[in-house]
């Protein structure tokens, strides 16, 4: 994503619904852009929040903002989207629980400003809510896809003829693992092989 020291192109229907930003270290994303109207620097965990706006924008960033500024409630669900992805890259930049608490504090603040202009639609406690259950929902979605792409790679090697058990991956407990999500796969007494 681009970063830009100026307006968005929309600042003034932003300004018309929210009031003045200026000065307050705002960011807005408009298209494949964030702009940065304070001149602040732009952290890896917010470029990422801003690449989830980016992305949901698709071709038509006039539309999105249309929308997000006419109607809470999909504002409300674009934020925590895109607060989701920035608490999910605090999360796996810093380690230990002290870290995840402090994280999913700040995080759950920034998405209870006023400036959302929200109402009683959020809470810190469902801000928390949404945040933890978006994480763990992230995470279950990456298992599913390893999962899926481990089990699509022994069938394409069963399919050319290979022996599952002969797979190149070198270790079958390991690489059941990977495909099961099972690391404690069962032994085949009759043949001396790892199997689920």
């Amino acid at each position: 994503m681009k970063i830009v020291y100026d307006f968005p192109p929309n600042y003034a229907e932003i300004e018309a619904a929210f009031g003045s930003l200026r000065g307050r270290g705002v960011l807005f994303c408009y298209g494949d852009s964030i702009y940065a109207l304070d001149g602040q620097k732009v952290s890896p965990a917010l470029i990422a929040h801003e690449s989830v706006h980016s992305a949901r924008q698709g071709s038509n960033p006039a539309t999105w903002w249309q929308k997000y500024i006419s109607d809470v409630t999909f504002r409300y669900n674009e934020e925590v989207a895109a607060h989701i992805a920035e608490y999910s890259w605090h999360l796996q930049n810093s380690s230990g629980r002290n870290d995840r608490r402090k994280w999913l504090a700040i995080v759950s603040a920034r998405l209870t400003q006023p400036l959302y202009r929200f109402g009683p639609l959020v809470t810190k406690a469902k801000a928390k809510d949404a945040l933890r259950a978006g994480y763990e929902a992230c995470v279950t979605q990456a298992n599913a896809t390893t999962n899926f792409e481990a089990r699509k790679k022994l069938a394409e090697w069963a399919n050319r003829g290979g022996d599952p058990w002969d797979h190149p991956s070198g270790n079958m407990k390991k690489f059941f693992a990977q495909v099961v999500g099972n690391p404690d796969a069962a032994v085949d007494e009759s043949h001396g092989r790892e199997r689920n």
